[in-house]
């Protein structure tokens, strides 16, 4: 049996707290008995993580702190620290790059540190992460990452291309830096296409088009939010934009919209806790970002039969596309390509139609649920106790 403790930042609605979450209900509770670290013990998702999973996180008490720099992953520090004393893990596996370097300091501020296993999992372009990092930072998070990444015991990326970025910025022993992709349980996902549900009203014959993005500016301009509503004010075809995960009010968004002249055609419909009837009943899926890392909604777009027009960022999706043999690849920061890919996509449905099935099939084939689970599985007990 494997004592393993997952530690991550929280169970909001993301892709990769949904895919954390995937893993949780997965693994066999014959072979691992499952704790979970939260650093901020809220969420969307909160609600379903399984009941036989004991859920710990810092004292309320400590919230204070968020507001003095530094000192909040502090008492994050601390407390996995003494979790670890306690529950006594053999295996820690940790998600995030912040919450990777927290896991190991709490490790060795345990003591215990020879007497676990740690595995991080990377789901961020780290050369992309590092270059558009607060300059100040730089120095700093250089120095956390390269320690951490090289003093844990194994490293899971999500694509082939963050493994081979991760390897070369930080000089990384390759032979212990893994790729497992995403997997969808795509049963759930169909059931959960079939729910029923109001989409919005849109103007009278526009196209649909459909994105994901976040609340805070930084991450709506890493995900070219910006350039998507230019985009559609320019592209050739009438076209509506409805933005998940941002919240209706996002005055960045307002202002966008404003400035091109679209506020009647950009709709943000903030979380849903099920995104699928949004993304299967759009016309296209647009993934706008100037870098990634491994992202879900593409497969996402995958499971949904939703064709895809995505941006050649630095990060995964030119690998999960597999080069625009899955869809569509414009380069990014241009809102004009993004409306002549849209444009074209639009208007080639025969086109269109067949990508959406290739993608669907690669879906099945190769980011299946089960696959995901049983190469953790395997991972997780190889690793010497």
């Amino acid at each position: 049996m494997t004592d393993l403790l997952i530690v991550t930042s929280s169970m909001r609605g993301g892709g990769a707290e949904r895919r954390i979450l995937e893993l949780m209900e997965g693994l066999d509770r014959k072979r691992f008995r499952i704790t979970l670290f939260l650093a901020d013990r809220k969420g969307e998702l909160l609600d379903q993580v399984p009941q036989d999973i004991r859920v710990f996180a810092p004292p309320r008490a400590l919230g204070f702190l968020r507001k003095i720099p530094g000192f909040y992953s502090l008492a994050i520090l601390v407390s996995i620290a003494r979790l670890i004393r306690s529950e006594r893990p053999n295996t820690i596996l940790s998600r995030l790059t912040t919450m990777n370097i927290l896991m190991l300091w709490a490790a060795r501020l345990s003591g215990r540190r020879g007497e676990m296993c740690l595995v991080a999992t990377e789901s961020t372009n780290t050369l992309v992460a590092y270059e558009n990092s607060v300059r100040r930072f730089r120095t700093f998070r250089n120095f956390g990452v390269a320690y951490a990444y090289r003093s844990v015991d194994m490293i899971v990326c999500l694509s082939e291309s963050l493994r081979s970025s991760l390897c070369q910025w930080l000089a990384t022993d390759p032979t212990k830096v893994i790729v497992i992709p995403n997997g969808l349980n795509i049963e759930r996902i169909d059931e959960a296409i079939r729910t029923p549900m109001d989409m919005p009203e849109v103007p009278g014959g526009n196209s649909v088009v459909i994105a994901m993005a976040g609340d805070s500016l930084a991450k709506l301009e890493i995900k070219g939010v910006h350039h998507l509503v230019k985009a559609i004010s320019i592209a050739r075809l009438p076209l509506s934009l409805i933005l998940l995960g941002v919240n209706p009010e996002s005055e960045h968004v307002q202002r966008w919209a404003s400035e091109a002249s679209v506020t009647d055609r950009v709709l943000c419909v903030g979380f849903q806790a099920n995104p699928y009837p949004w993304i299967a009943r759009a016309d296209l899926f647009v993934s706008a970002s100037l870098w990634e890392g491994a992202p879900t909604g593409l497969l996402d777009a995958f499971a949904c039969r939703t064709p895809i027009v995505a941006t050649r960022c630095p990060g995964g999706v030119v690998d999960i596309l597999e080069n625009g043999r899955l869809g569509l690849l414009v380069n990014p920061g241009s809102p004009e390509e993004l409306a002549e890919g849209i444009s074209d996509m639009l208007g080639a449905p025969d086109r269109v139609s067949e990508l959406a099935s290739l993608a669907r099939k690669v879906l099945e084939e190769s980011y299946g649920f089960t696959t995901m689970i049983h190469r953790y599985e395997e991972l997780l007990e190889r690793l010497p106790e």
